[in-house]
């Protein structure tokens, strides 16, 4: 018997008694009224019955809790008493992860499904903020440029650049694009697995609002993404024969960024965009 839990039910019986008692008239009225009132029993058993059913629904998450908690020592505790363990769950990681990467190069499609869980679990654990200013994403789903020249958020404050794709505040990649819905100063550019990016490089001014528009033109995943820091937030992720765009203002520091394929295997698929 867990006497901790039937003692916490008794003290939730108790609490729900004496409120409900506390509030119970002292006489029953002498003559039969119509009344809307719910009679004090009545009241008393769905207090009692919902103080229980929050108690026992506690009491099984509290359970869970320890039970997790007792695994999670028992398996430190036989990794410190076999080293060897340690070593063998390393290796096992480390084979998950190349025959994930190998996954992803036979099914391309792969890359694109978990670059789109990420990006909808960062979405569902950002918070409202309050609303500055209203921006609405454009109709194909692009950060729209304001009157100064910013790429802005929906809320009116210009996209941050500079932190985790898809995080708040990062630009927004676009929906799946054809031919017509490109944005006319967009700036294009092709990649394939063979002949990597085209053209290999573009020329923008420094504080620039731009948008790239990123298309595939064979069967493979790709990944635009660009080397520095700096720039981390940008990155488009397209399907086989798939077309996206991402706008954002160009860095103020004149120079030459390097972008590239964040795939495995097509990592040597280079270009440069030039900040003059």
């Amino acid at each position: 018997m867990n006497t901790k839990h039937d003692g916490r039910r008794f003290v939730a019986l108790v609490i729900a008694f004496l409120l409900v008692g506390c509030n119970a008239p002292v006489e029953a009225p002498t003559k039969s009224v119509e009344s809307t009132e719910v009679a004090p029993v009545v009241v008393e058993e769905v207090v009692v019955e919902k103080l229980v059913e929050e108690e026992e629904d506690y009491m099984l998450m509290e359970d869970e809790m320890l039970l997790e908690q007792e695994r999670e020592q028992e398996r430190e505790q036989a990794m410190e008493e076999d080293p060897m363990l340690m070593e063998d769950e390393m290796l096992l990681e480390q084979e998950r992860e190349q025959e994930r990467e190998q996954a992803m190069e036979e099914d391309p499609m792969l890359m694109e499904e978990e670059l789109f869980e990420q990006e909808q679990e960062m979405m569902e654990d950002l918070e409202p903020e309050q609303e500055v200013n209203e921006f609405e994403l454009d109709e194909v789903g692009l950060n729209v440029v304001s009157e100064e020249g910013e790429v802005v958020t929906p809320e009116g404050v210009k996209v941050r650049v500079n932190v985790k794709p898809f995080s708040e505040g990062a630009p927004k990649q676009s929906e799946s694009l054809s031919e017509e819905d490109v944005p006319e100063a967009a700036k294009i550019l092709e990649i394939s697995s063979v002949g990597g990016y085209v053209p290999t490089e573009f020329t923008v001014s420094r504080g620039e609002a731009v948008t790239l528009t990123i298309k595939s033109t064979d069967d493979k995943t790709h990944i635009f993404r660009f080397e520095s820091k700096d720039l981390e937030a940008i990155a488009v992720g397209i399907g086989p024969n798939e077309m996206r765009a991402i706008s954002f203002n160009a860095p103020e520091t004149a120079g030459e960024y390097v972008f590239f394929s964040d795939v495995p295997g097509q990592k040597n698929l280079t270009g440069k965009m030039i900040v003059k």
